[in-house]
């Protein structure tokens, strides 16, 4: 927060983590393995979708094409958890539907709303589906989709 209000950027930092905070907490996604992983990588992925947010114009049809692909990732494998942040048999099916209902109504926001609200749930969307594709579990070397049976305790 102190980076994002040193270079103007503390509205649309504040917005995203409603957003994307929202989006991730049902679909969850990759974790970092340090502390200090998290903090750098989730510093870059908040101070770039802020300054993205500020800074693009999607077109409509690639506004579409996006939500479209974003849809079909969620579909596809939300919620993903981790070994350390596991998602359980009994929460997929709540969480999946969230997820997706999340995806529609953050695209009928950018069709009634253009600018940072528009750039903000379309980046949310795209940064948080980047976090549940198996790619990107294989290139940090994490097992991802771990879904468990039960709970454990």
């Amino acid at each position: 927060m102190f980076i994002a209000k040193k270079i103007g950027l503390l509205k649309p930092l504040l917005i995203i983590f409603v957003f994307y905070g929202m989006i991730r907490n049902f679909s969850r996604g990759i974790h970092a393995k340090t502390p200090l992983g998290c903090g750098v990588v989730g510093t870059f992925n908040y101070l770039a979708m802020a300054y993205l947010s500020v800074f693009i114009t999607v077109p409509k049809k690639v506004y579409d094409a996006l939500y479209i692909c974003c849809f079909c990732v969620y579909l596809k494998y939300a919620p993903s958890g981790t070994e350390v942040n596991p998602v359980y048999k009994d929460q997929v099916v709540t969480m999946k539907i969230i997820s997706l209902l999340l995806v529609v109504v953050y695209y009928f926001i950018g069709t009634i709303k253009t600018g940072l609200l528009r750039n903000i749930a379309l980046l949310s969307l795209i940064s948080q589906a980047i976090h549940i594709i198996p790619l990107t579990y294989k290139i940090s070397n994490q097992k991802g989709g771990v879904i468990y049976e039960e709970w454990l305790y």
